[in-house]
């Protein structure tokens, strides 16, 4: 059974446990140098309950036994980025391509930093709002209205406010529009974003935020203006725009 947006929002907000393996990170091996009875150990070490759920390309995300996780994985090891997480999803661990085991940054105790995103999509007239992001993480790239999730806070409650703050615009949040999963190496941070759409009503967008915002416009989904920031990205892969 695939991860929905709910069960990783709720996962990355309680993940507390960390790997505490002694080297800044374990290099497991690559192409037919890998050493599989290193992976399967820390695997059941680290990682509890009866399914280990396997992570790829971000959102692509699927359930298996503890049998069948091995002869899943045997073809990513030293070759894909891929995640594992545990039953309870309080635990994961990250496999890099290169032949290491990434749990978080490779200094000082390995933590996974993962935060929450909200985006938003505003339709109007088969068209999207879309602003150029300045002054953070993913600068001079383009993306819609959005933030952070607070703490306490409800993802829709979110959506509402940050359009809201941004944009000056009150919409009717329709449904969720998907979710991605994207790493950035600037921080070292992961953020799972969760997306929803709504409909235009009435107003024009006004640029409140100036120092994280250079401009807004009205864009054809098809057509949006480049680079795009890395969720909206991942995102429109998916054809969920």
């Amino acid at each position: 059974m695939a991860l929905d947006s709910r069960q990783l929002y709720i996962a990355a907000s309680h993940l507390n446990s960390v790997v505490t393996w002694n080297n800044d990170w374990i290099h497991f091996g690559t192409g037919n140098e890998i050493k599989v009875d290193l992976v399967i150990r820390i695997m059941n070490e680290f990682l509890t309950g009866d399914t280990i759920n396997f992570v790829f390309e971000r959102t692509n995300s699927q359930a298996y036994s503890r049998i069948e996780i091995l002869k899943v994985i045997t073809p990513h090891l030293g070759v894909h980025d891929f995640q594992l997480w545990n039953t309870a999803l309080d635990r994961t661990i990250k496999f890099s391509r290169i032949g290491v085991l990434l749990p978080g940054e490779k200094k000082g105790n390995l933590k996974m930093k993962i935060k929450i995103g909200i985006g938003i999509i505003i339709y109007k007239s088969g068209k999207v709002l879309i602003g150029q992001r300045i002054g953070s993480h993913g600068a001079n790239t383009w993306s819609f209205p959005g933030g952070h999730l607070e703490e306490g806070e409800e993802p829709e409650a979110t959506a509402g406010r940050e359009l809201l703050e941004e944009t000056g615009l009150k919409v009717n949040i329709l449904a969720p529009a998907g979710f991605t999963f994207d790493h950035f190496e600037e921080n070292n941070t992961s953020y799972i974003t969760l997306f929803y759409k709504g409909d235009w009503v009435t107003g024009t967008p006004g640029i409140l935020e100036k120092d994280k915002c250079l401009e807004w416009r009205w864009a054809d989904p098809h057509d949006l203006p480049q680079p795009l920031f890395k969720p909206v990205a991942s995102l429109l892969k998916q054809g969920s725009i």
